[in-house]
């Protein structure tokens, strides 16, 4: 597989990827968030597919790509990765004693057994949240445990 990277001034980021038997895959990121993907089976060809899809659902396609199973209802998103393990995004009260204190000192691992895998901040996601990162009133939390410890997790982030 050879994946090539160029930037589209003033509108974006394209990649293309080859594979081994020939097809490309090209992919079109707009700094507006909005994702084009083109499928060639061969190098020169016209497009077979066409699809265009928007930021919300770019990270739908990127967990299902990585082998997990996509549920979702209007509040949050519920990722099953296994039979037991999911992903979920839960919303940081201001009530909450994880409120206003770093991930490290929340000690939300060692007293819950989730983990936070991301933080979403007004229009931000931030990945892989260093343990420093002090965790702010409103923020969204996305983390993996059980669905039994994130239960427990929501409600101390509710601030019960």
């Amino acid at each position: 597989m050879n994946i090539r990277h160029s930037e589209i001034p003033r509108v974006g980021h394209k990649y293309t990827i080859s594979t081994k038997n020939g097809s490309q895959l090209v992919l079109i990121f707009y700094r507006s968030g909005k994702r084009e993907f083109y499928f060639n089976k061969a190098k020169g060809d016209e497009p077979e597919l066409a699809l265009t899809i928007n930021d919300e659902e770019a990270r739908i396609l990127g967990a299902l790509l990585l082998g997990v199973d996509y549920e979702a209802d209007k509040s949050s998103i519920d990722s099953n990765i296994s039979d037991n393990i999911v992903v979920e995004w839960i919303d940081l009260s201001p009530n909450s004693k994880f409120a206003n204190k770093s991930i490290i000192d929340s000690e939300i691992r060692s007293e819950t057994g989730v983990t936070i895998i991301g933080i979403k901040r007004g229009d931000k996601v931030h990945g892989s949240p260093n343990i420093t990162e002090k965790l702010r009133p409103n923020d969204k939390l996305m983390v993996t445990g059980t669905e039994e410890d994130i239960k427990e997790f929501e409600k101390i982030c509710e601030g019960e």
